[in-house]
């Protein structure tokens, strides 16, 4: 039996150095869609990811540029649907997941860049979560325009998050390597 991909998803609240946001006014929608330019220097690197707040549509567009070992990547929440969806532009392909409790909402993320200048590393949050690839989403109907437009071209494989209680050991087998899941007792 072949073991399924396991997809982590770094979620950087403020981040793991240092943060300072400047917020952009939209040409499209002066008062609904905020752009800001973070950024953001972690674990030695830095570098500049965009974020697009729009309140009246509910979503949040982060754009990731690829950095350390962290490919590039666009993540999109949308909050009427409770979903995100991340597309990794590098590799063509999405991931659709249930919307994390832990990010801010639209409005809430808004203001709290709005109050960032900088932060430093001891109020600084990364969160970590961890999912398993499930099945590839065939029937496109069910998704909202925004996520069924953000990623179009590209096969959209569903994630679950993984159980706290199943554990990933990676083992060497004649050069292949195999992720293999254990449950602790």
């Amino acid at each position: 039996m072949l073991a399924k991909p396991i997809l982590a998803l770094l979620l950087l609240v403020a981040t793991a150095n240092w943060t300072s946001a400047n917020p952009v006014r939209s040409a499209r929608s002066p008062k609904k869609v905020v752009d800001y330019k973070v950024d953001i220097r972690e674990t030695g690197t830095q570098y500049n990811e965009t974020i697009e707040i729009d309140t009246e549509r509910q979503t949040e567009l982060f754009k990731v540029p690829a950095h350390n070992d962290v490919d590039e990547s666009n993540i999109l929440h949308d909050f009427k649907t409770n979903m995100t969806m991340m597309l990794l532009p590098e590799k063509k392909i999405c991931y659709l997941m249930p919307l994390s409790e832990d990010v801010p909402t639209p409005e809430k993320l808004e203001s709290d860049l709005d109050k960032t200048e900088e932060v430093d590393e001891d109020k600084s949050k990364i969160m970590e979560s961890k999912w398993t690839v499930d099945n590839e989403m065939v029937d496109r109907s069910v998704l909202s325009d925004d996520l069924a437009n953000f990623c179009p071209d590209y096969p959209i494989y569903r994630a679950k998050m993984m159980d706290d209680s199943m554990t990933s050991t990676r083992i060497e087998t004649e050069g292949v390597l195999r992720t293999v899941k254990k449950k602790k007792t």
